[in-house]
């Protein structure tokens, strides 16, 4: 039986990607875990391996380099010698035994999806939501060119809200907001089991935005790298209250160090640089202020486990992306400047896998290179904070008090952006303020 090769999910909120290209050929025997073609996910490009074997055979609408595909499409089929692939996405699917998973799988572990139809184009999430809301998708007319179901159009055509003996059906939450806010409830449609008005739906009865009839031709295209960016800053913005510490730290041994490390560090190996330094205090830091590296989960504080893993933002073509330097706190400074710069390289390539970008504790950002001093970095989501760096440069400072007049030394900008909800502003300070005399004393 022909095993099918379908656009795999290479994160939970994944709904297309890019297809980057083929790395087999038409009629090319396929092996298990054997590369199969490449995909651009929300901020990595992994290469798809095989989960079956057989004869590589294409969709008659197999992909382009470079074009969006929607998760889950059928893109390929593997066949045994002299076996031809069926095409059609319809057609009923006979008794019997389940049909094999789909061929394609990441490199890191991707869940095997369903197929979708291809009546309807939809993504999973929004196939649930209409399930749960008992709307059938054909009956619906998207609003948006392109004929994608988005989930308001799932609103728009959900039943007006059920009532029980001349009552509306809202939840007690829904009811007091749309008191404070004047909203009429009977207007509202719900999504909730049996026409149920929920929070959600108060904001989705909102009228919707007229689709564009004509894109510009000088428009920048969203990216499915850039639409992921959205998305993590908008979640930071909503789930997070931010507040920025600003402070100096002399510079004076961070720069000494830096020298030194250069001058001593054999050609072969990567030589330390001032993110390297800083991820190791900020890795020592978080141990003695845990509250920095924890994570609000309601109910409880998380706080950082035994392994201190930290993010480094790295400023790549196709947009920023955040590679994980991991265990900082218990490797020496070579093997983390050598680690973080593998990163750096395959973000700057646009390489780096889902798990290089995952589990992060605590976020170090910097603007230096950019003539930057200061500026408020947006905290990672579900990061508690977030340290940014900005350009050394020469600062008047005054005398000692015996003396008069002012002298000048080169002094490290920081900033340090903190959710406000789990560190309240004394920790941070102080936090900050164990950090200078760390940069102050190093080497």
């Amino acid at each position: 039986m022909a095993v099918e090769i379908r656009i795999p999910r290479l994160g939970w909120s994944m709904e297309e990607g890019t297809f980057a290209g083929w790395l087999k050929q038409p009629g090319d025997a396929v092996r298990p875990n054997e590369p199969l073609f490449t995909l651009e996910g929300e901020k990595a490009t992994q290469e798809i391996e095989s989960i079956g074997e057989g004869l590589l055979h294409l969709a008659p609408d197999s992909p382009r380099p470079g074009q969006v595909v929607l998760v889950g499409r059928l893109i390929g089929q593997l066949c045994a010698g002299g076996e031809m692939p069926v095409w059609s996405e319809t057609a009923p699917s006979p008794p019997g035994p389940k049909p094999p998973e789909p061929v394609a799988r990441g490199i890191t572990h991707i869940a095997s999806l369903p197929p979708l139809s291809a009546a309807v184009v939809a993504s999973p999430s929004v196939r649930r939501l209409a399930r749960q809301m008992g709307i059938d998708l054909n009956q619906l007319t998207p609003a948006w060119p392109g004929g994608r179901v988005m989930e308001h159009d799932l609103v728009a055509g959900a039943p007006i809200a059920a009532s029980v003996s001349g009552r509306l059906v809202a939840t007690p939450r829904a009811r007091r907001i749309a008191r404070e806010q004047n909203i009429d409830l009977g207007q509202v449609r719900g999504g909730g089991p049996g026409g149920r008005i929920r929070e959600r739906d108060l904001y989705s009865s909102a009228p919707a935005a007229t689709p564009p009839t004509e894109i510009p031709h000088n428009a920048i295209p969203v990216t499915p790298r850039r639409r992921a960016i959205a998305k993590a800053m908008v979640k930071s913005r909503q789930e997070t209250v931010p507040v920025t510490l600003t402070t100096r730290a002399d510079a004076t041994a961070l720069l000494a160090l830096r020298a030194r490390l250069k001058k001593e560090t054999p050609k072969n190996e990567i030589a330390p640089t001032f993110n390297d330094m800083l991820l190791k205090i900020i890795a020592e830091l978080l141990v003695e202020h845990p509250i920095l590296g924890s994570r609000w989960e309601e109910t409880h504080i998380l706080p950082p486990g035994e392994t201190i893993d930290l993010g480094l933002a790295v400023d790549a073509p196709t947009g920023l992306v955040v590679p994980v330097v991991r265990d900082v706190r218990q490797r020496s400074l070579a093997e983390v400047a050598a680690d973080s710069h593998g990163l750096v390289e395959k973000g700057r390539l646009g390489r780096l896998s889902a798990d290089e970008m995952r589990g992060a504790l605590f976020t170090l950002t910097s603007l230096g290179p950019y003539g930057v001093e200061f500026f408020n970095p947006v905290i990672p989501w579900p990061q508690v904070a977030i340290l940014g760096m900005g350009t050394i440069k020469p600062q008047p400072v005054p005398l000692p008090s015996d003396q008069e007049g002012y002298t000048f030394r080169k002094e490290l900008p920081l900033s340090l952006t903190f959710d406000h909800r789990v560190v309240d502003g004394a920790p941070a300070a102080r936090f900050l303020r164990d950090l200078v005399e760390r940069v102050e004393v190093i080497g």
